[in-house]
């Protein structure tokens, strides 16, 4: 693949992925809105657990979840559920790939000779090179139709539009690169950068060059080289200076760089392996004119020479751990030696013959071809690394999300199986329960616990109830008593007397209830488990509905309830009619219409004495038969019972039938989930897609294999397994968007 091939290829994929990203974050926000519904808030908060970086237990996680949706909160947390969904950490990952251009970056030591390979491989004199180190500024190279050049500050402004030089209009004057004296006292220009854009067909591709000044010149410009290496897509060339070979300021270069960014990938160049001087090789001047012996004789000492110091360098960079030891020097293709001076006098000397071969620099020419394809190799690699490491993070928070609403909606339509097979159950066991308590309330023995109940509850009320006959005071509307307490009426007397024998039936009731409940309190217990059970499954019933009262129905049958329902006497119910005849039957039996005599004297009664207001109570007490109140609290108690037993299980039934309907909260909850299952799985499929066609190139259709209504199987010319398996191509005809999106769903479950 040619450069230009390779640059534009990566510039569609990543146009793919930013389409991808942007879409990505536009539906999680359309995922968020849908899950702000109340009806779905547990689900929400769930997810928020799921995807929290503080991880919790399954259990902790569906206890939250319920317990935030239960009290219709939503819990704080420090980012928002869309954030939670795609995080900083991720979504930064992936547009760094979207904010840079690919770069070429040229590291080393000051007068290594970086920009005299920059300009071979550009194949101009974009660049000054010089042989007296000088501070440099760094320099951006790009491509542009018509050529530019101009310092930038680190904002990008313009300081200052510089002229090019050179016939070709594209040559950088060395004074605008080099620093200098006036320049160093003024923070805006020792961090400017030299933009330029030339007319060069190597840069078509879309590639940036970036000529780095020598590490360690200054802090400002060293800060200024880290930032260019921040780049994601920047490709470090690292150049080693063949004549000084790898010293200890190059090892801390590089230790600096690779501990800051472990995941960069350093392409190594050793430049200058021309001879030194005299002493390495004689210069083709002494040698006699046509003396082919002698060109041969140069030609293996130099290459002796750059053997020596390539090899000399391997060594030191697999110390330090920047090559494994087992990969020999000659295979490695990241690592190459070359030097940029022969080249350039080859290039002048083919230009002025280009018939003549110039023998002597093959071995430079060969060494510069290795080098420039293996650039090439290692640009295409990064950028597949990069794309792939995108394409990753993308289908990484994709497949997350997708697998949590998938396997959160199977759980739920699951779930609604058990409630129904629960509700079942659960009417079985109130059946067994109503048949036992019935059965228990037709046997005599029963009958005869009760009065014995009765004959406890009276003579363990009679003292206080005595004492709060004593200090009882009246409620009185219609009459009013004196002081001396008084009266004549035969009606305030008789409202006097009714107001104690009320409060003997309040008090005696209230006492009866808390007996039978403790007779019966296993039945109590069980009702009350169960009523909580029913309430949380009708819990489940979508709001739109008129939610079924079998727990309120269940309610009416606890005895410990009964308080509750004489309060509330708006509800006419089974239970509150049942408790009014209990009273009434047993105010009538303790009630004494009291011939009022009056004293033939005073004629008066003294209703508000102490003693006038214990004997009414006391009469009252003594007028309750436990016998005959036995049997009509049991009766009661069957009458009630039953009517709520039916209630029940006719309220049962509806819960039953809107589960049966899918008009429930789960139902609607699996609907939502559902219905983002689809989008997510597309964008999934493209992410999916642009790493494939990176990994496996686009499938080639072969020979048809075979045919049906909606798809064709042919076989693949162009990709295998990693087995070396034949692949076959499947194209499947897609009607419609909504078609496309069940496809992709279906590819997901079986990835």
């Amino acid at each position: 693949m040619a450069s230009q091939d390779l640059f534009e290829d990566f510039k569609k994929s990543k146009a793919a992925l930013e389409k991808v990203h942007y879409d990505m974050v536009k539906y999680f926000d359309e995922i968020v809105r849908k899950l702000s519904n109340k009806g779905i808030a547990d689900v929400a908060e769930e997810l928020r657990y799921k995807t929290s970086p503080v991880q919790a237990s399954p259990e902790e996680i569906r206890v939250m979840a319920q317990t935030a949706a239960m009290a219709d909160v939503h819990l704080e947390f420090d980012d928002t559920l869309a954030e939670l969904l795609y995080t900083a950490k991720e979504k930064k990952e992936v547009t760094d790939l979207f904010d840079q251009e690919p770069a070429l970056i040229f590291v080393g030591q000051i007068n290594c000779g970086k920009s005299s390979i920059i300009n071979e491989l550009l194949g101009c004199k974009a660049l000054p090179t010089s042989d007296q180190p000088s501070t440099a500024r760094i320099v951006r190279v790009c491509y542009a139709e018509e050529p530019y050049c101009r310092l930038v500050d680190t904002h990008g402004k313009t300081l200052e539009e510089i002229k090019m030089m050179g016939k070709e209009g594209n040559r950088i004057p060395r004074e605008k690169i080099e620093l200098g004296p006036n320049d160093r006292d003024d923070p805006r220009r020792v961090g400017a950068i030299v933009e330029t854009g030339i007319n060069i067909e190597f840069l078509k591709c879309g590639i940036t060059i970036i000529d780095s000044p020598g590490i360690n010149e200054s802090e400002a410009l060293d800060n200024l080289v880290k930032e260019q290496l921040e780049n994601p897509l920047a490709f470090v060339i690292y150049v080693v200076d063949g004549h000084n070979l790898f010293t200890k300021q190059d090892r801390e270069i590089l230790n600096e760089m690779t501990s800051s960014e472990t995941d960069l990938s350093i392409f190594f160049v050793v430049n200058k392996l021309e001879p030194e001087d005299r002493t390495e090789s004689s210069d083709e001047e002494d040698e006699p004119s046509g003396h082919v012996a002698s060109v041969k004789a140069r030609k293996e000492r130099e290459l002796e020479v750059q053997n020596s110091r390539k090899t000399r360098v391997y060594r030191r960079l697999v110390q330090n751990g920047h090559f494994p030891s087992q990969l020999p020097m000659n295979q490695n293709e990241r690592f190459h030696g070359l030097s940029a001076r022969r080249i350039k006098q080859y290039h002048a000397l083919k230009k002025k013959n280009p018939e003549a071969s110039f023998e002597e620099f093959a071995d430079y020419t060969k060494a510069f071809e290795r080098f420039q394809n293996s650039l090439k190799e290692f640009a295409k690699e990064s950028l597949r690394a990069r794309i792939e490491c995108v394409c990753k993070t993308l289908v990484r928070v994709l497949s997350r999300c997708l697998d949590f609403f998938i396997q959160k909606a199977t759980f739920l339509k699951n779930g609604k199986k058990q409630i129904l097979k629960t509700l079942e159950i659960l009417l079985r066991e109130e059946q067994q329960v109503h048949d036992n308590i019935i059965r228990d309330l037709e046997d005599e023995k029963r009958v005869m616990d009760i009065k014995e109940l009765l004959s406890d509850a009276i003579n363990g009320a009679r003292e206080d109830i005595l004492k709060e006959a004593g200090d009882f005071e009246y409620v009185l509307t219609e009459f009013t008593i004196p002081s001396r307490g008084h009266v004549k009426e035969k009606a305030a007397v008789a409202y006097c007397q009714d107001q104690i024998q009320g409060m003997v039936v309040n008090k005696l009731q209230g006492e009866i209830k808390q007996k039978l409940t403790m007779m019966l309190g296993s039945r109590e217990l069980f009702l009350v488990h169960l009523k909580d059970r029913i309430k949380q499954i009708q819990g489940e019933i979508a709001r739109d509905n008129d939610i079924p009262s079998a727990a309120l129905a269940l309610g009416k049958s606890l005895l410990s309830s009964y308080e509750a329902q004489i309060t509330f006497s708006k509800r006419d119910g089974a239970a509150l009619r049942s408790i009014k005849k209990l009273s009434v039957r047993f105010y009538k039996a303790i009630r004494n219409p009291i011939k009022t005599i009056i004293k033939t004297i005073s004629g008066e009664v003294q209703v508000g004495s102490k003693k006038w207001k214990t004997d009414v109570a006391s009469n009252a007490l003594a007028k309750v038969n436990p016998s005959d109140m036995a049997q009509k609290i049991v009766t009661s108690l069957k009458q009630l019972f039953c009517d709520c037993h039916e209630e029940f299980t006719g309220e049962i039934r509806k819960v039953q039938d809107l589960f049966d309907r899918g008009e429930t909260i789960k139902d609607m909850q699996r609907e939502t989930l559902l219905g983002f299952a689809p989008n997510l799985a597309l964008l999934e499929m493209l992410a999916y897609g642009v790493i494939d066609r990176f990994k496996f190139e686009f499938p080639v259709k072969g020979e048809l294999i075979r045919t049906g209504a909606q798809e064709s199987v042919f076989a693949c010319d162009n990709i295998k397994t990693p087995e070396g398996r034949p692949c076959v191509v499947k194209v499947v005809s897609v009607a419609s968007e909504e078609v496309l999106k069940d496809l992709t769903l279906e590819l997901h479950n079986t990835r």
